[in-house]
C-alpha cells in the first residue's frame, strides 16, 4: 500500500511538472509565432518598398528626357561603390565593433586600396 501511495505521488509530482512544461512551451510558441508574423510583416514592407524602387528606377531608365536616361545608365564611380560596401558591412551589427568600422581615418586608406 504504501509503494501506491508513493508511486502515485511521484506521479503527480511527474504530471504536475509536465504541466508546467507544457505552458511554458506553449507561452514560447505564441511568443515565437508573434515574432514570426512581426517578421513576415516586416518582410511585406521591405519587398513593396523595393518594388517601389524597382518602378522609380525603371522609370528614369526609360525615361524620354535625353539626360535623364544618359545619367540613370550612367555606371557608379569605384569609390561610391566601395563606401557603399563598407557602409553596408559597417551596418550589420556583429561588425559594428570592428576597428574598420570605428577608425574614419583607417577606413579611407583601406577603401582607397580596395577593390570591388
Amino acid at each position: 500500500m504504501q509503494t501506491l501511495q508513493t508511486n502515485n505521488a511521484t506521479l503527480a509530482t511527474t504530471i504536475t511538472a509536465q504541466e508546467v512544461e507544457k505552458r511554458r512551451l506553449e507561452q514560447q510558441l505564441q511568443h515565437l509565432a508573434k515574432v514570426n508574423d512581426d517578421y513576415q510583416q516586416q518582410a511585406k514592407v521591405q519587398q513593396a518598398k523595393a518594388q517601389e524602387l524597382l518602378t522609380a528606377i525603371e522609370q528614369l531608365r526609360t525615361s524620354q528626357h535625353e539626360q535623364t536616361q544618359q545619367w540613370a545608365i550612367s555606371a557608379v564611380p569605384d569609390d561610391v561603390k566601395r563606401m557603399l560596401q563598407h557602409a553596408a558591412y559597417c551596418a550589420v551589427r556583429a561588425n559594428r565593433n570592428l576597428s574598420a568600422c570605428q577608425d574614419p581615418a583607417a577606413t579611407v586608406g583601406r577603401m582607397r586600396n580596395t577593390a570591388l
